[in-house]
């Protein structure tokens, strides 16, 4: 066992967990660079400059982050750097990257609110709760003669993240929902109560809607079980009614790296050290949905076993930009391997170390978008497969104002 010290990196841990999909007072994002000193920065000049880009009290943000350094240049901080990101899902994030002078800075990017916003004991990530639907109000003019497009999130996300993407789709002329679900549920269950949650909100409507269905990440999985599951239940929508599927960054052959741990069992108010690492490398996933996502799961042999239907239109949209660098994935091999040297005890837990030596195509620049390989998110009996100079939560990102958007270009251009 081993013996985690609580600190103020575990308020930020619940903090974060808290705060997912809770807020919306304002979903702009914010960049900073952190320039680091021989390696190694200070938790508390993050918080000078959030707090000088947001306006507020510098001391009442340092209370929310770790305190101490982080240096920048050990294997175990760029683990946990990879683990917060996939723990936050796109409300925010950490890269290692250069200042302007050169030197190691810690990136930072995140939604504004994240911090401005009020989080209070009854706040509920929407990943948490029962599934919904957020439907357009008038969705049923819309579809008379189009179908209605369903967005599905990834893991630790919500519906609101599509909030932006789906005001682009209405300029079409299109309808939309956005389906939140309880990622850590089987994916098979999460597809099953959105298929019966969709019929119930189309119990008026006869016929239903023809749907386009566009997931993100574990999303993408829920989207292809809802059409090509076999299994008939007379309270769910008909999968007939499916005549498009667009997967975004899915791992249709599964993530290993989405088998670690959550942001809570990562931090320590005295730095990163060996038992930390082991402690990432050992966890094993506690809920169905993240054990869903490991390569070879009995569920993606199920899935991936099946034929794609003749009458869908599907589109793979694959990510190929890390925000790993060459010299971070180097250093995380090495660590990796020489946890697994012979005549070391650590030997024993070669069964965990194994997969993710064999990953590391997930974090690699044209290999991965740094979660899900290229080889992972490629659709098997897919000819319409679109790779794109994008990270893995960058392809969803909220912020349209560049004159270029890669993924948002290839959905519009599909939905014609």
């Amino acid at each position: 066992m081993f013996n985690y010290r609580l600190s103020p990196l575990l308020a930020f841990a619940i903090l974060l967990l808290f705060s997912l999909d809770s807020i919306a007072l304002d979903d702009s994002n914010i960049e900073l660079s952190i320039p680091s000193v021989n390696g190694k920065v200070l938790w508390s000049d993050v918080a000078s400059q959030l707090g000088d880009q947001l306006q507020l009290d510098h001391e009442s943000l340092q209370q929310m982050l770790p305190s101490g350094t982080l240096d920048l240049g050990a294997p175990s901080v760029m683990l946990t750097l990879l683990t917060i990101n996939m723990a936050a899902g796109d409300a925010i994030s950490f890269s290692i990257g250069k200042d302007e002078l050169g030197g190691q800075a810690l990136k930072l990017k995140c939604r504004r609110g994240f911090f401005v916003g009020k989080v209070g004991p009854s706040a509920k990530s929407i990943a948490k709760s029962s599934l919904v639907v957020d439907l357009d109000s008038n969705w049923a003019n819309r579809t008379a003669s189009k179908p209605l497009v369903v967005f599905l999130h990834g893991m630790n996300s919500g519906p609101k993240v599509f909030d932006a993407m789906r005001a682009e789709v209405r300029k079409l002329g299109l309808a939309s929902a956005s389906v939140g679900y309880d990622y850590q549920r089987s994916i098979s269950e999460s597809a099953s109560q959105a298929m019966i949650s969709l019929k119930r909100q189309f119990s008026a409507s006869d016929p239903a809607p023809e749907l386009c269905l566009i997931g993100h990440s574990m999303g993408g999985l829920v989207a292809r079980q809802m059409t090509e599951s076999a299994a008939k239940d007379p309270l769910a929508l008909d999968p007939s009614f499916i005549q498009q599927l667009i997967t975004i960054g899915t791992p249709h052959q599964g993530s290993n790296w989405a088998s670690l741990p959550p942001l809570s069992a990562m931090f320590t108010s005295d730095g990163m050290d060996t038992d930390d690492m082991l402690s990432v490398i050992l966890h094993r996933p506690s809920s169905q949905g993240v054990r869903d996502l490991i390569p070879g799961s009995p569920f993606l042999q199920s899935l991936n076993s099946r034929d794609r239907r003749d009458d869908v239109r599907y589109t793979a949209i694959i990510g190929t930009v890390s925000p790993v660098n060459e010299s971070q994935v180097i250093a995380l091999r090495q660590a990796l391997q020489s946890m697994d040297q012979q005549g070391t005890l650590l030997r024993l837990i070669r069964p965990r170390i194994k997969p993710l030596l064999e990953s590391f195509d997930e974090l690699s620049a044209g290999k991965g978008d740094g979660i899900v390989s290229v080889e992972s998110a490629r659709f098997t009996g897919v000819e319409d497969q679109v790779k794109v100079a994008v990270s893995h939560f960058e392809m969803i990102k909220q912020n349209y104002d560049a004159p270029e958007h890669l993924v948002l270009d290839v959905i519009l251009d599909r939905l014609k």
